[in-house]
């Protein structure tokens, strides 16, 4: 047989995944969803709109796709696209009826990855320590961390990641580790990631920056800028994070170029390689995304954090520069144009915090009230569901920061709170 009789499949379009890379549907173009009949399965949505054009099955290119080689040009050519600002990503308007990816309600999962996130912090920073002060690798409890947050996103693709911004760490190389593995597994299961593939995700983000142990501290923690040959320095670090692990047999060939490959970017600004943008994968943007958007929302010695608004808004600007456009979106279509914890006023005036997102309208999320509409502390604090028709009426109007407003979101998004 030829190399092309191994690379194509016939398969139905019930079994397509997201991360399959289509390369026929079988129909002229007047009678597809698709403006191209070839392309990467990037959600589920794509995959029905197949079966609502009646297309029963079609072929696959098995050398392409979300574990192997490259993502199509058309996925990083599109700078000039789109919104021209992040609340624009949102076009609908008005309630709209929402159809949960996961089995299990948001609420209802939260005391279940509260207890694991709790877990989760003291096994990561013992293999941390572990590494640093003895140079000893155990993966047993990061291991063990990366299975229970896949279990969790399972079950509700949003509950693990709502904890992330909520709590304070006194180490930030201890909790970066985990914080970027948790978003990157949430953003890759509201894709339609499997478990292998989450597996490797989130291994990926949880070992990415191990090999800054081997960087002094003093270029690691500095508070001024770093020289040029300092900064040569810290673009190392993903080589020796994947030299350090590359041996172990849990690490998969994906988590490795996860590891190698999350400081890469689309415009080849990248480090350590300065790779091709047609050399990137889904494991390396999502990793990157990831990496970004906990960096920016987490105080560092060099750096006041960002809201994750604000946080979402720098990653907007580099919408098909850093990171490839439609990436981006997707991003934000799992983070929430109001990511949790967000200080917003409602056009009552009333003041509440961002609770979780409704996918369905990422204008419109759950939210806790916490004033009334004069601004004052509210007798009781209300969950309301803005994509509701009983609070239609309400909507976001502004985007408050903590520090102005005088609200500390992590007080009203514990778990225990009482609502």
């Amino acid at each position: 047989m030829t190399d092309n009789q191994y690379r194509y499949k016939t398969v139905s379009v019930r079994d397509l995944e997201v991360g399959m890379y289509v390369e026929d549907l079988g129909r002229k173009w007047l009678n597809h969803p698709w403006l191209k009949s070839r392309r990467m399965i990037t959600s589920k949505r794509e995959i029905e709109r197949l079966t609502e054009f009646g297309i029963r099955d079609v072929l696959i290119d098995l050398s392409r796709g979300v574990n192997m080689k490259r993502i199509p040009r058309e996925e990083l050519d599109e700078g000039s696209k789109g919104p021209s600002k992040l609340e624009e990503l949102e076009r609908r308007s008005g309630i709209r009826s929402d159809n949960p990816i996961t089995p299990v309600a948001f609420n209802d999962e939260l005391p279940t990855a509260r207890q694991t996130y709790g877990q989760a912090t003291g096994a990561v920073r013992y293999f941390m320590e572990r590494a640093i002060k003895r140079g000893k690798l155990e993966f047993e409890p990061v291991l063990r961390v990366v299975s229970e947050i896949t279990d969790s996103v399972f079950r509700n693709v949003d509950a693990f990641f709502s904890l992330s911004k909520v709590r304070e760490y006194d180490r930030y190389d201890f909790a970066h580790p985990l914080l970027s593995s948790v978003t990157a597994m949430g953003f890759g299961r509201y894709l339609g990631m499997n478990r292998p593939q989450l597996l490797a995700l989130g291994l990926g983000a949880m070992l990415q920056d191990l090999g800054k142990i081997h960087i002094p501290p003093q270029i690691l923690f500095k508070r001024g800028p770093l020289s040029p040959e300092e900064y040569d320095l810290i673009k190392k670090h993903p080589m020796y994070s994947a030299k350090m692990i590359k041996d172990h047999p849990e690490i998969t060939p994906p988590a490795l170029s996860a590891v190698l490959y999350h400081h890469e970017r689309a415009d080849g600004t990248g480090y350590p390689k300065g790779i091709d943008r047609q050399a990137l994968n889904p494991f390396h943007i999502i990793g990157g995304l990831a990496d970004v958007y906990d960096a920016l929302t987490a105080d560092r010695v060099y750096k006041r954090k960002l809201t994750p608004f604000e946080a979402l808004r720098v990653l907007f600007r580099q919408r098909g520069k850093q990171f490839p456009t439609t990436w981006v979106d997707r991003f934000v279509h799992y983070v929430g144009i109001y990511p949790t914890g967000t200080v917003v006023q409602l056009n009552t005036g009333e003041h509440a915090v961002v609770r979780s997102v409704n996918h369905a309208q990422l204008l419109r999320p759950r939210v806790l009230v916490v004033t009334d509409s004069q601004g004052r502390p509210a007798a009781r604090v209300r969950e309301i569901n803005l994509n509701s028709e009983r609070h239609a009426q309400r909507e976001v109007t502004q985007v408050l920061k903590p520090s102005e407003s005088g609200i500390d979101p992590s007080r009203f998004l514990d778990p225990y709170i009482d609502v």
